[in-house]
């Protein structure tokens, strides 16, 4: 048996592969997957059983996981008689050299474990990042996958996140402020638009009553008397869909009460009309 794993299989340089190596390899491999699944079904259970949040558990699995594929890794590397010092000075000047190329990717890199440690954002959350809102179904090391309200998946550089501005809705207090703006006729009542507008916010079952809905006159519009509807609700992923069911509701109680929501209007003055209108009155 001795024999068997003492068979020298190729040699490279002054370090040779021999079966006993690729022994102790596939051991370290198995050994590391069989502890990475074991760790995983532990915090699935924690999980299952509320003793730790979902972005919590993700966090950790991928911390160990990658710590432990490092540890795997040197093991391996001590297998083969390799000198880790020179490895890791070999190693430290080749990323040096790489970095001076590829420091996007670098930093890429960098950023996610900042968001693994500090727990900038987590599986599960919903972030607005540039305007678009998506919910995080996926943090790696170099890039977090999410997916947006239309169900298309994003691929999201991890320093986006880390250098920019990015709004973690899921952070943020449970009761939230929402609003938007509608155009009224100058012909309608104010204090009855005001009315229909509140109504259309307490009705709608997404919408917290313990604080009133507000109406605002905004601004006085070319064509139209701006009010602007200020409404409080849960950081919801769908919460546009919450603002179009209102925004129905108000279309049918101003269709309802005659008021008039009208559409820009421009009226010309052709300099030749003035020079129309006194000839024509000479004539007659």
């Amino acid at each position: 048996m001795n024999d068997f794993f003492d068979i020298n299989l190729f040699s490279f340089g002054k370090y040779e592969i021999k079966v006993y190596h690729l022994v102790m390899v596939l051991l370290i491999i198995i050994i590391n997957k069989i502890v990475i699944e074991s760790i995983r079904r532990i915090l699935k259970k924690r999980e299952a059983r509320n003793k730790l949040g979902k972005g919590h558990a993700y966090t950790i699995g991928k911390l160990v996981k990658y710590f432990l594929w490092i540890l795997a890794i040197v093991f391996i590397l001590q297998v083969f008689g390799v000198n880790l010092t020179f490895f890791i000075a070999g190693s430290a000047a080749l990323l040096v050299g790489l970095g001076l190329g590829i420091n996007q990717i670098f930093a890429d890199f960098i950023s996610g474990f900042v968001i693994l440690f500090e727990r900038i954002i987590k599986v599960g959350d919903v972030v607005e990042v540039n305007g678009r809102v998506a919910q995080v179904e996926q943090i790696n090391l170099r890039t977090t996958k999410v997916r947006g309200r239309d169900n298309i998946a994003v691929i999201i550089p991890n320093s986006k996140f880390v250098n920019t501005e990015v709004i973690n809705w899921s952070q943020i207090q449970d009761k939230t402020r929402f609003d938007f703006s509608i155009g009224v006729s100058y012909k309608s009542n104010v204090k009855l638009v005001k009315k229909l507008m509140y109504d259309a916010a307490m009705e709608n079952p997404n919408v917290y009553k313990d604080i009133e809905p507000q109406v605002r006159l905004l601004d006085y519009g070319d064509s139209a008397l701006i009010f602007q509807l200020m409404f409080w609700g849960e950081n919801e992923f769908r919460m546009e869909g919450v603002k179009s069911q209102i925004r129905f509701s108000i279309f049918e109680k101003f269709t309802e009460h005659g008021v008039e929501i009208p559409f820009p209007q421009r009226v010309l003055h052709m300099p030749g009309d003035a020079m129309f209108t006194d000839k024509r009155s000479k004539e007659e």
